[in-house]
């Protein structure tokens, strides 16, 4: 194929060796493409012999300088940027699978080249759930532990805490992520004397996202309930059995208010609700700003066929409102309305808890329609989109492609309102009603419609620009 035939595409995202899909899952894609001759009218991404529209392409490339015309058109190289959410389906065995870009150019010839092998297979096949032996008749709880270099007088202090539980027949899985020898070595000091601390070193840094994810792998298969937990909190003795107590038919997830204290035990709030309401009725408002915290919380195992393997991770995706969302959508949530355990706050907390200050509603508004009016605005406007109302899209699509038919219907229609929240107008008018009625001092979503809005009206900005 000729130059003049070809296409020109450059892969910015890393495309992993291997790609877990669980009941399915997306890939996210983003680079350059372009055709040295004539623009491109439509992009397409295609998978084995299935074609799906990227979300955008021909978007103007912000890291190229305008000398940069090394190779082709200089025009179509600097507006050559695209990205795309990728739908993987599930597969049964190890398979691999071609991923082509497809394009039609001005002139409507179409030309497709292959961009990569993807290699799929149902699970991460070198995480294994660890054996252990269930001895009495009440439930098995996994209390699955992510450590990354623990503060040793609070690490040693949390697993006293667990040790000391009302409920006894739980195990506490760890999966520690590349911590430091000598951290490692005090992890495996404070749990030699309690056989139900089990610990697995991962191979290679994974980050608390992923950590948590192997650590949820590494639960046994007997346990009926999986709770998640921090190095550094400390559980109160009635925690496990106060959250399982909770527990019926439709119930999928239990999770608990905290109080807030600092490394050294002074107590910063008696509540974590100190400036925003507490929130687990209303499904899209926990899509848009998660109230569930990952350590507060205890949910049924089943749910492993949902929330396993995680998402690829992306901007502001978190492991505790990937959880959070599966649970609301599949079933009930409940919550107990009194701490159950110290969350602590210092200074190497990967996420904390802090005040959120909210600019007024008029404010809000018109940040969101002169977000791209200026080079700046623009800027802050598609750190929003990418950090924000891209993991959002890629969560919910996850969630679609994973079971739609376990769905309660009202969680499937906002799930397919919000997987299109920067392409449908249906979705923007939602989204933008939505923070009209929510309003107020203490919302749950603490204005996140209008943060948002702001991303989406970047993304239809650049979309308008780029139309040939």
């Amino acid at each position: 194929m000729s130059n003049q035939q070809k296409l020109l595409i450059e892969i910015e995202t890393p495309i992993p060796k291997l790609i877990a899909t669980g009941a399915g899952t997306v890939l996210y894609l983003a680079g350059s493409c372009f055709h040295p001759a004539q623009p491109i009218r439509r992009l397409e991404i295609v998978l084995g012999e299935q074609t799906q529209p990227v979300s955008a392409h021909s978007v103007l490339r912000t890291n190229m300088s305008a000398s940069d015309s090394s190779a082709g058109s200089h025009n179509q190289r600097l507006y050559s940027g695209f990205w795309a959410i990728v739908s993987i389906p599930p597969v049964a065995a190890l398979s691999a699978i071609d991923l082509s870009v497809r394009a039609t150019l001005f002139d409507r010839r179409i030309i497709q080249q292959r961009i990569a092998t993807l290699h799929l297979a149902p699970n991460w096949p070198e995480i294994a759930a660890m054996p252990v032996s269930v001895r009495e008749n009440a439930p098995l709880v996994a209390i699955c532990l992510a450590t990354y270099n623990p503060p040793p007088s609070l690490f040693r202090r949390q697993v006293r805490s667990i040790r000391e539980q009302t409920y006894r027949n739980w195990i506490c899985v760890i999966s520690d992520d590349s911590s430091e020898p000598m951290r490692l070595a005090e992890i495996r000091e404070a749990i030699a004397e309690d056989a139900r601390f089990l610990l697995s070193p991962a191979p290679r840094r994974l980050g608390t996202f992923h950590n948590f994810e192997r650590s949820l792998m590494l639960a046994p298969a007997q346990a009926q309930y999986l709770a998640l937990a921090d190095q550094d909190d400390y559980w109160y003795p009635e925690k496990l059995q106060t959250l399982l107590a909770q527990f019926e038919e439709h119930t999928t997830l239990v999770y608990s208010d905290m109080r807030v204290v600092n490394e050294y035990g002074k107590i910063l709030a008696e509540t974590y609700w100190t400036v925003r309401d507490n929130n687990y009725r209303n499904f899209a408002s926990l899509l848009l700003a998660n109230t569930i915290t990952g350590a507060a919380s205890i949910f049924v195992s089943r749910l492993c066929d949902r929330i396993l393997p995680f998402p690829p991770q992306t901007g502001n995706l978190f492991h505790d409102r990937w959880i959070a969302a599966v649970a609301c959508a599949h079933g009930e949530v409940k919550y107990v309305g009194r701490p159950l355990y110290d969350y602590v706050q210092h200074g190497s907390n990967v996420i904390g808890h802090y005040d959120a200050a909210r600019a007024p509603l008029y404010t809000m508004i018109a940040r969101m329609f002169l977000g791209v009016m200026t080079k700046q605005r623009r800027e802050r406007a598609r750190a929003v989109y990418f950090e924000s109302v891209l993991p959002l899209m890629v969560m919910t699509r996850v969630l679609l492609l994973r079971g739609p038919l376990g769905l309660k219907s009202s969680s499937l229609r906002v799930l397919q309102r919000i997987a299109r929240l920067d392409s449908s107008r249906f979705s923007t008018v939602w989204i933008f009603l939505r923070g009209l009625n929510n309003w107020r001092s203490r919302c749950p979503t603490m204005g996140a419609e209008y943060y948002l809005l702001q991303g989406i009206f970047w993304k239809r900005y650049v979309s308008f620009k780029c139309r040939w």
